[in-house]
């Protein structure tokens, strides 16, 4: 500083002093732009000398605490002060090793992102972050859409058990309807009958019940049938043009095919002195209906009943 102090002193210039002002001095201009970059050169030189002088007495005292705390921990210094010295210097170095511990740590660190071309790690940290939100939200709307066809799911049972609820209504009225048809329509025909009044052993209602299945209403008239409804073969019984024929002549065809139509005729009575009565065929005696089954069984049981 004094060096420096004297230099100032030796460039420094007066000028005549003039009446009534002050004697000012100036320093000499040597060219070299008031001094600047040098001062600052020499100041760096002197900071990165005394910093290494800091290190190297950093480096002696940490040497000096290291053998201390090796002679305090041999035992060679017994005393209260002696231990409590022991017990810092310990932790001193302790706290020492830790230290070196995270150096080497953040070193390693340095150089892993070093290896990563210089990534800015906050970038790398959002675009993580909105990589997370953006499947956060594709898993929420997915589970929107899974909550979403439920619930389409559940409208369609719901409208697929009222429509089965509604068909099967549909279906029991028409049932009801078509009963009240075949009452008016075949069962009419039965109970109007001349044929079974007339030649037939059986009531209109037992008619039915054994022969109402060969009967169905086609376009509003009753039509006739060779065989019951669900029988192989089924074929209407029509004249000659192709026509259905009536019910009287219908049923009677089908008694004609019937092999115990004897049974089902009346008997006919014979005019005049010792007339008999007869039926139009032999008329087998009555069969017990514990032999019989099907459709048999159940014509013995009504011819029984008739009788």
């Amino acid at each position: 500083m004094k060096t420096r102090m004297t230099a100032l002193a030796s460039t420094r210039m007066f000028f005549p002093e003039l009446p009534g002002m002050p004697r000012v001095a100036y320093d000499k201009d040597d060219g070299a732009g008031a001094g600047g970059d040098a001062n600052e050169t020499n100041a760096a030189a002197e900071a990165a000398a005394a910093e290494e002088t800091a290190a190297r007495e950093l480096a002696e005292a940490e040497a000096a605490a290291e053998a201390a705390a090796e002679a305090l921990a041999a035992g060679s210094d017994t005393s209260k002060d002696g231990k409590e010295k022991a017990a810092l210097l310990r932790e001193v170095m302790d706290k020492k090793s830790k230290l070196k511990d995270a150096e080497k740590r953040a070193t390693d660190a340095a150089a892993a992102l070093a290896a990563y071309g210089g990534v800015d790690p906050q970038k790398v940290r959002d675009l993580i972050k909105r990589e997370e939100e953006a499947e956060r939200a594709a898993a929420e709307a997915k589970g929107d859409f899974d909550r979403v066809k439920a619930m389409m799911i559940e409208e369609h049972n719901k409208e697929k058990s009222t429509l089965q609820s509604e068909l099967e209504a549909e279906r029991a009225a028409r049932a009801v309807d078509q009963k009240r048809i075949d009452d008016l329509t075949v069962g009419n025909d039965f109970g109007n009958s001349k044929f079974i009044q007339e030649n037939l052993t059986l009531t209109p209602a037992k008619s039915r019940k054994l022969y109402g299945a060969h009967f169905e209403v086609v376009d509003g008239r009753t039509v006739g049938y060779d065989k019951p409804a669900g029988a192989k073969d089924r074929t209407m019984l029509v004249n000659a043009k192709g026509d259905p024929l009536g019910f009287d002549e219908a049923f009677k065809r089908i008694i004609d095919a019937d092999p115990e139509k004897e049974t089902l005729l009346k008997a006919k009575i014979s005019p005049g002195a010792g007339s008999r009565s007869e039926n139009l065929l032999k008329t087998p005696a009555k069969k017990s209906a514990d032999n019989l089954f099907g459709m048999a069984r159940l014509r013995a049981a009504l011819d029984n009943d008739v009788d």
